[in-house]
């Protein structure tokens, strides 16, 4: 048992070598010599978020098909649940929050599943859609995660020239000192913008 995990685990250090030098296609095939389900998605999950941030959002989505795929094999609930908010993150990472918030009504764990929702909500926003976005926030069930998809929220209107919009975000914090932090950051984002003019 201890070296079948020791192998998967030399094998995620070549993954993780393969996707330094983006050898996306190489990582996936060597990825499938990993026998522990967790691990397998573990280690395709993390070359679709390399694959996002090197801009392909296609190869990444297949990628996270794989991942997905892999971690509904996993057996611990709490494993599960965390890997798949973990993907969740990667494909709402790639634009595509409608499957996402497919996979975040998988998980099972509140924490995780508000977890997921917060990185939902906050691709939303920071693409524009800050309504659609409000939406997904008030499915958050954990008050950190809703407090930081707010924020998040709140901060991309901001970015967007909606200070009215990030101020109405922003109070809808229910947290006192949350409230008031994310009131702050919207007037040092708001100053700083107007610095740069």
């Amino acid at each position: 048992m201890e070296i079948k995990a020791d192998i998967d685990e030399i094998i995620i250090i070549c993954c993780r070598n393969l996707i330094k030098i983006k050898a996306y296609s190489k990582a996936i095939e060597i990825s499938n010599l990993i026998t522990d389900t967790y691990w397998k998605s573990f280690a395709l999950r993390e070359i679709a978020q390399e694959q996002v941030k090197g801009g392909d959002s296609k190869g990444a989505k297949r990628t996270i098909h794989e991942a997905l795929n892999t971690a509904n094999q996993i057996t611990d609930t709490h494993d599960q649940s965390y890997e798949l908010s973990q993907i969740d993150r990667a494909q709402a990472q790639c634009g595509d929050s409608k499957e996402a918030l497919n996979i975040a009504n998988l998980i099972t764990d509140t924490y995780w599943k508000s977890f997921a929702l917060r990185d939902i909500a906050k691709a939303q926003a920071q693409g524009g859609d800050s309504k659609e976005a409000l939406n997904i926030a008030n499915l958050i069930t954990d008050s950190l995660w809703k407090y930081e998809a707010l924020r998040g929220i709140a901060e991309a209107q901001v970015k967007s020239g909606d200070i009215e919009g990030a101020l109405q975000t922003a109070n809808m914090i229910d947290d006192y000192y949350y409230r008031n932090e994310a009131l702050r950051n919207i007037e040092a984002m708001k100053k700083e913008s107007e610095l740069k003019k």
